[in-house]
């Protein structure tokens, strides 16, 4: 506490006449325990002039320090008449009052003392502290004074040793100095201050004193003490009691003390000591108190009450007891997930942005009251509706306030399941208390991978040469499912479609602006080729996402077809499993009337390269009229635009006016089963394969008479091998020759031949096809020499032989003419015609007939 003293004491010894100086010490002191700051002395006295001060005026004395200032008053002719010179010092700081202290100097010569009395001890005191004094007594006069002594009569104070000892001399200017103790008394304490005097005298003097008074810092206090007697657990009804202590714990003894205790719900019961009571320093009342444990308070996890002590002398003072409650917070959260296929179509499978909505059941599974609950999702996209709830008693349940829902991604659908976990938080009393309870659910998104392939010609064949064809094919994929498809593959094994005997020739391009082809490893061969038309691992497809190839391939086809050709596509789900679908012919993989699946529509693509796919043969006629009457024809045709060989089937009409000649040798193959025209024979024709491995014949006949062959035909059935760019037969290794006899019939003087050729033009093994009858022809004419040779005979005479009995009929071997005039006889042989005239040039002596 703040305490400062003042001592005013003379420095000078008199005598003192008018205009001597009286000099004084004014000495403050910072008696108390705290600093004390802006210290200033002031000494309004006549004529009295204050000098310098250590430390400086105003300045900060620490507890125990002290400032010292000089001080001096000039003796004046009223002083002197007045016979002495009383004034006063002042001292002042900001935490303290202002403190004073006077002095009296004689003026008038002779014996003078003056007592000043200071404490050395510093405050605040309490009861039982020591109060220690300093007692000065200065001969302030202008003679020895004898036997000085000093006594201090206050109540319990002690007077210590003196310096002089008691009863000393002290001269002129000298002083004694004692010391003086005072134990702080209860009397003291409760009057709040203790105030004495100390008294110096001598011989010479009349007794002098000095009085100071001491604060006794006044300490009234109660402690009050409260304290739980119940054992816990504490429930929630439960009864909980207090004792309550009130204690003086000051240094005053207080009167009129009471007890209360104002807590909700507290009930105070009776005290030892009866309130209002008094209580000496040290004596204590005790107290009863009780509590009925409530839910608000359970929730908040203790309880604190207070008691309060009070009396007229002390402030209030209060003692608490705190009880916890074992609050066991607990929430528990059900939810409920509802998947649904219809928000996007197809209704039957999960798609993305369909939906899945939540029901939330939130339960107050534990002992307390939750506030603000709230429901939260773990997963980004989870919407959630209502709340919060403002209160959730204990076993309550809601289970309305809170709905939620979610759109499903690609990555949800690809993932084949959707788990995500919902929070509920509820508060409960207390800076951030809160308590969680969570619940998950797993909705299975079944997974609906779905590919689909279709395949389609594109534009015509091109042959790029004779007989060599590059055919184009656009080959679709599309992602039908609702998952994302990897590992995407594309097979088209085109050796099992172009087989022997077509040919394979080659894979000319394989494309894609939309996938990674595998390309040139391609070969479109099963097998131990390489029939992968993607790159593997490095092709995907999103759900509805489609994506085209084209493939260009080069076949030597053995007919038009048609070849079936399907293409088949893989991919793997999400979940590993493969799927796959062949290819439907066309664009759509799901055509009209579509059902959404790929799956059942596989009609093969077909290849048709037409009707005429093959270029006919052609043929040349000859004629040999050297046997006139008999005729040889001979037919040769030649493949000679195609590269493979064709099925064939020539026609040759024994011409007008002529009959067939069924002499010679077997042609050397059979007469097709079945029945045949009379006459049909293989003897007198005549079939040349000239050694061919490619040409080969089936049927080599003569025909016998029909309506529609009056005379009957020569009929050849075979293969035609190829002699690519042969124009005639010299040049051709695979043309067959096709020869017989016919007999001129008599008086007719030409025969007119044609032969005509069926040709398997599309390859289907063949010649029944519209386009395909007739489709080359080869035609020679036999005509008689209308001039008869320069023989001799006159122009224009024609020499008839006569008509002849049957028996006698010429013979043809046996001519002889015979002119005997000329006497000229020679035989007459037959003239044959070549190439179209009679050569006589050889008869030489001997006639002839044409």
């Amino acid at each position: 506490s703040p305490e400062m003293q003042i001592s005013k004491d003379v420095t000078s010894t008199g005598p003192y006449n008018e205009g001597d100086s009286i000099t004084y010490d004014i000495t403050v002191r910072n008696a108390g325990d705290i600093s004390l700051s802006n210290v200033t002395v002031t000494d309004p006295g006549t004529d009295v002039t204050l000098g310098s001060c250590t430390p400086s005026n105003g300045s900060t004395l620490m507890a125990g320090a002290s400032m010292v200032c000089a001080a001096t008053h000039t003796v004046t002719a009223a002083d002197i008449a007045a016979g002495e010179f009383t004034n006063t010092a002042f001292a002042d700081s900001d935490q303290t009052d202002p403190v004073s202290d006077d002095e009296t100097v004689p003026l008038t010569g002779g014996p003078a003392l003056s007592v000043n009395k200071v404490t050395t001890s510093s405050a605040p005191y309490d009861l039982g502290d020591t109060i220690t004094y300093e007692i000065t007594v200065r001969n302030i006069g202008t003679t020895i004074l004898n036997n000085v002594q000093v006594t201090d009569p206050g109540t319990d104070v002690v007077l210590g040793t003196c310096t002089p000892i008691l009863g000393s001399q002290v001269v002129v200017g000298a002083s004694m100095i004692c010391e003086a103790t005072h134990e702080v008394t209860q009397a003291d304490v409760d009057a709040g201050e203790f105030s004495n005097t100390a008294f110096g005298d001598s011989d010479e003097t009349e007794p002098e004193s000095d009085s100071i008074t001491v604060p006794i810092a006044e300490n009234p206090k109660l402690k009050v003490y409260k304290e739980v007697i119940t054992d816990p657990p504490y429930d929630v009804g439960e009864t909980v009691d207090y004792e309550i202590i009130v204690l003086n714990s000051g240094n005053q003894t207080l009167t009129n003390v009471t007890v209360t205790d104002a807590g909700d719900g507290v009930v105070l019961g009776t005290c030892d000591p009866v309130i209002p009571t008094t209580l000496n320093v040290g004596e204590f009342i005790t107290c009863q108190a009780a509590y009925v444990v409530t839910q608000e308070a359970f929730d908040n996890g203790s309880f604190t009450n207070t008691a309060v002590g009070d009396s007229d002398e002390s402030e209030p003072a209060e003692g608490s007891a705190v009880i916890e409650f074992d609050r066991q917070p607990a929430i528990a959260l059900t939810k409920t997930g509802t998947l649904n296929t219809d928000v996007v179509a197809p209704d039957d499978r999960v798609d993305v942005g369909d939906t899945i909505t939540y029901e939330f059941t939130v339960e107050n599974t534990g002992n307390v009251t939750l506030s603000n609950v709230t429901v939260a999702d773990t997963v980004g996209g989870v919407t959630i509706f209502g709340g919060p709830i403002a209160t959730l008693g204990l076993n309550e349940i809601d289970s309305t306030t809170f709905t939620g829902v979610y759109t499903l991604t690609q990555a949800d659908v690809d993932a084949g399941t959707f788990t995500n976990t919902a929070t509920a938080t509820g508060e409960y009393p207390g800076e951030g208390n809160e308590v969680t309870g969570d619940d998950n659910d797993t909705q299975n998104l079944a997974d609906a991978g779905l590919i689909g392939i279709a395949k389609r010609v594109v534009g015509d064949p091109v042959e790029v040469s004779a007989g060599t064809w590059d055919v184009t094919y656009e080959i679709l994929v599309r992602n039908y499912g609702n998952v994302t498809l990897s590992n995407l593959q594309v097979t088209d094994d085109f050796s099992s479609v172009f087989s022997d005997p077509t040919v394979l020739v080659d894979i000319i391009e394989l494309s894609s602006n939309d996938f990674t082809v595998n390309w040139p490893g391609y070969n479109g061969v099963g097998g131990t080729g390489d029939a992968n038309m993607l790159e593997d691992g490095t092709n995907s497809l999103d759900v509805g996402a489609s994506g085209t190839l084209t493939v260009i391939v080069r076949v030597i086809p053995a007919n038009s077809g048609p070849f079936d050709n399907t293409a088949n596509a893989t991919a793997d789900n999400p979940a590993g499993q493969e799927i796959t679908d062949d290819s439907q012919d066309g664009e759509d993989p799901d055509p009209e009337p579509s059902d959404g699946d790929p799956t059942n529509n596989n009609e093969p693509t077909p290849l048709d390269f037409g009707p005429n796919l093959f270029d006919p043969p052609f043929g040349i006629k000859l004629v040999d009229p050297s046997g006139v009457p008999y005729l040889t024809w001979t037919m040769i045709w030649i493949n000679d635009t195609n590269i493979v060989a064709i099925n064939a089937e020539v026609s040759d009409e024994i011409p007008f006016g002529t009959t067939f000649d069924d002499t010679g040798i077997s042609s050397g193959y059979s007469l097709p089963t079945g029945v045949l025209p009379i006459g049909s024979t293989n003897t007198g024709v005549v079939c040349d394969e000239d050694g061919s491995t490619s040409t080969t014949t089936t049927y080599c006949y003569y025909e016998g008479i029909t309506l529609e062959y009056p005379r009957g035909r020569i009929v050849w059935v075979g293969i035609l091998g190829p002699d690519l760019g042969a124009t005639t037969p010299e040049e051709a290794v695979n043309d067959i020759a096709i020869s017989f006899n016919v007999r001129v019939d008599s008086g007719v003087n030409r025969a007119d031949n044609r032969a005509t050729l069926d040709a398997d033009l599309n390859g289907d093994g063949d010649v029944d096809d519209p386009g395909e009858a007739i489709v080359a022809e080869a035609e020679e004419s036999w005509q008689a020499p209308e001039e008869l040779p320069d023989t001799g005979f006159a122009p224009g005479l024609i020499t008839k032989l006569p008509v002849q009995p049957v028996e006698k009929s010429y013979g043809t071997d046996a001519l002889i003419l015979e002119i005997p005039g000329l006497n000229l006889k020679v035989d007459i042989v037959t003239v044959p015609i070549y190439e179209g005239d009679w050569d006589v040039t050889w008869l030489g002596d001997d006639a002839g007939y044409l």
